[in-house]
């Protein structure tokens, strides 16, 4: 069933009115209907609500008809008008087009109207979901900038605090205060993958993952979190099948929306986790260009107050909140929407006020990998293995607190803070260069071009990129040959020395 619209109608005469009301309908809904007879009447009628669609009546030798288009330009410039007029006047309707009208419909021909109205509705739903998608482009270039800078901040107070817990006493005085430092830093981050997520910026690691497994793992946490009057089920159907996504963004996903959902049921209720399966075939929400056959769905319901269909249209908006000021950034929802489009999912909201919300986000069925053991690299192993690595990263402190790291298991560093001097250094350089670690985002050459051209140099060199967020169409971690690895920011000193050595471990790539 297709959701309720509003036709506000401007005529003055009754051929309108004699419209058979079946002609006013989309897939069986019966429009809200406002008529209006004067400009004065139309122009309130656009602002009080702003309807879905107008019609407007032209009539012969009409010269009210050019004032009526600009004041719907004007206040609803979004608002397709369809003009409908008689067939010794459709010349005239015809250059209604060009003046911003977006249909004519002859009356004589009224059956037409039918499919007129829909193909308005449709545009306006299109025209929607391209202005949201520019709006999150235009902040998402914007966020990702500022994380991507953040980023590196975070990752200097994170490598520092976790070198200096290192080094400290266990009885210490400034332990408990470097302790506050390091799980600072772990809050931060947490913000700017949100930052990054609804810009659909954030580097993820997609894995095969079980949504019901998934679930069970968090179940205790999400306890945890909850307040006492709120009662957690968790509903899990079998043979869901598995996805493939990033497991943490899952999380983050999953834990955004059953806080959202908490904060929906200020008096106390209930959320429901669900699991099941689902197909285009039996799913319109899926029936849709491109769209897989089968799907895995999670579904996160809760019995708070609802929402009316204005707010559910803008939930998605960066930095919307129905929330009290200082209660929410307003990311939360739109990170959750970024991470699943990057994830290749699909997110559908049903709510009502007084009626509760339900969140349904599917992701395709994939087969399942056979998992592959990896060794567990000590650092004592670590710190027993030498190489020579081309290290290049733009930011002065970041670069400092790497070279620190890997210098003090014995690593031989060459140091460049742009693409050309690391070019410099690998021609000049005499000796074996086992590793370049390059960051992605360098001034004047991007850290992928940057690896082309110095494996042309050094075939048998290992690449390991490092960046806070990337750009698809610089370099996407999904497609990495042998011989290269990325790892995330912000990292820790540990987590960059076993990235660094497994890499060194691997075998040598093929020219």
């Amino acid at each position: 069933m297709a959701s309720s619209f509003t036709i506000l109608i401007f005529s003055r005469s009754d051929a309108v009115r004699r419209l058979e009301p079946d002609l006013l309908q989309n897939h069986g809904t019966r429009p809200g209907l406002r008529f209006v007879q004067t400009v004065a009447e139309f122009e309130a009628g656009l602002n009080n609500p702003e309807p879905d669609v107008v019609l407007a009546e032209l009539l012969p030798g009409d010269n009210l008809f050019a004032e009526v288009l600009a004041v719907a330009r004007e206040h609803a410039p979004l608002t397709p008008l369809i003009t409908l007029t008689s067939s010794e006047n459709e010349e005239a309707a015809l250059a209604t087009i060009d003046e911003g009208a977006f249909d004519y419909v002859l009356l004589e021909h009224s059956r037409r109207l039918k499919l007129a109205i829909h193909r308005a509705l449709e545009k306006k739903h299109l025209d929607a979901e391209l202005r949201q998608a520019q709006k999150l482009e235009i902040i998402g270039r914007l966020a990702a900038g500022m994380a991507h800078d953040f980023n590196n901040i975070l990752t200097v107070i994170s490598g520092y605090s976790s070198l200096a817990l290192e080094e400290l006493a266990a009885d210490s005085p400034i332990r408990k205060s470097l302790e506050q430092i390091r799980k600072a830093g772990s809050v931060a981050s947490t913000l700017t993958r949100q930052l990054l997520s609804f810009s659909r910026r954030q580097v993820i690691e997609p894995k095969i993952i079980n949504l019901n497994t998934l679930l069970s793992e968090m179940e205790k946490m999400l306890l945890r979190l909850l307040r006492d009057d709120i009662n957690l089920k968790l509903m899990i159907a079998t043979g869901i099948g598995s996805i493939k996504a990033d497991p943490g963004q899952i999380e983050q996903v999953v834990m955004n929306l059953v806080l959202n959902a908490q904060d929906a049921m200020p008096g106390g209720g209930e959320i429901i986790i669900s699991t099941y399966a689902a197909s285009r075939e039996d799913n319109s929400f899926l029936d849709r260009p491109g769209s897989a056959e089968l799907y895995t769905c999670f579904a996160v319901q809760d019995t708070g107050i609802g929402m009316d269909e204005e707010t559910r249209a803008r939930i998605f908006d960066p930095f919307y909140s129905t929330k009290p000021e200082g209660r929410g950034t307003g990311l939360g929802l739109s990170a959750v929407y970024g991470i699943v489009r990057q994830n290749n999912g699909l997110i559908q909201v049903d709510s009502a006020p007084a009626q509760g919300t339900t969140f349904r986000v599917y992701f395709p069925i994939v087969k399942q990998e056979e998992p592959v053991e990896q060794e567990e690299i000590t650092m004592a192993e670590v710190a027993q293995r030498r190489a020579t690595i081309l290290l290049v990263e733009d930011d002065e402190s970041v670069r400092d607190l790497i070279h620190r790291v890997l210098t003090r298991e014995g690593y031989t560093i060459l140091e460049a803070h742009r693409a050309g001097d690391a070019l410099i250094l690998c021609e000049q350089h005499s000796g074996t260069i086992d590793l370049l670690l390059t960051d992605i985002i360098l001034p004047q050459i991007n850290g992928r071009d940057l690896a082309e051209r110095l494996r042309n140099l050094r075939p048998n060199m290992k690449v390991l990129y490092m960046s806070g967020y990337t750009d698809k169409t610089i370099f996407n971690p999904a497609f990495l040959e042998q011989g290269y690895d990325f790892i995330k920011k912000p990292f820790s000193p540990k987590n960059l020395l076993k990235r660094v050595q497994a890499l060194l471990d691997s075998p040598v790539p093929s020219p």
